[in-house]
């Protein structure tokens, strides 16, 4: 999927991304890999931060395959002359086999300053919630929680967000929420937290080309330029 026109403005990273073939539900192949991160550049991207599910239940990715595979398609950017930065890490649901994994000390996939991207389910907060983040700081990780907005025991308590992102846990706002592409609720709450200026991270979510124009259409409101001109850590990466 080509654009004629790149938005007017873009961030030199995306953090938050599936482009690694075949790990979870993400692209399935290399070639489909290779258009989404055209599409990316087409979009101003300069990179991405790709980030497989490391879910026991679903997908019990090892770090050191995911590491591996990052590598593979990073060859195959260079293999096509693509001016386009790959940065491997996961995107790892809160739950008892994390928490394992942090007491153990088992090395866990992170990116920038030892960041490591989150999640939980999107109906409840985890019981084990507060218990993980503590033990992934006491290690030495900073997290970021993926998509804030789309987690509906915020849309009741949006001011639990604010709490943690005082309390340390820096927060990933996807792009095409501010466009609508998951609701209104995920919209009004992603509007929201950046009027609240609680966003530290804008990313794509990115699983498949389709997906690019979602992320485009995001890229034009006005809350992700507003965004855009704030200090994301999207920029430190680059």
């Amino acid at each position: 999927m080509f654009f004629q026109k790149k938005p007017d403005q873009s961030l030199p990273i995306d953090i938050h991304s599936h482009l690694l073939p075949g790990i979870d539900d993400g692209v399935k192949s290399m070639e489909e890999s290779m258009e989404a991160i055209q599409g990316l550049m087409q979009l101003g991207f300069k990179g991405c931060v790709t980030t497989p599910h490391f879910y026991e239940e679903f997908y019990p990715n090892k770090e050191s395959e995911v590491l591996s595979l990052g590598e593979e398609v990073a060859r195959e950017i260079e293999k096509r002359s693509l001016d386009f930065k790959l940065i491997a890490a996961g995107e790892y649901f809160i739950d008892s086999s994390l928490l394992e994994k942090v007491k153990s000390g088992h090395q866990l996939n992170t990116f920038g300053k030892h960041h490591i991207l989150v999640e939980t389910s999107f109906l409840a907060k985890p019981q084990i919630f507060e218990e993980v983040i503590f033990e992934l700081k006491t290690a030495g990780y900073h997290p970021v929680l993926a998509h804030p907005e789309r987690y509906q025991y915020l849309f009741e308590q949006p001011s639990l967000a604010r709490d943690w992102h005082d309390q340390g846990i820096l927060m990933q706002v996807t792009s095409g929420s501010l466009a609508g592409i998951y609701g209104k609720g995920p919209q009004k709450l992603a509007r929201n937290f950046i009027d609240m200026n609680i966003v530290n991270m804008l990313g794509s979510d990115l699983h498949t080309p389709k997906q690019l124009a979602g992320l485009k259409a995001g890229m034009t409101t006005k809350h992700y330029k507003k965004a855009v001109k704030s200090i994301l850590l999207n920029h430190s990466l680059a």
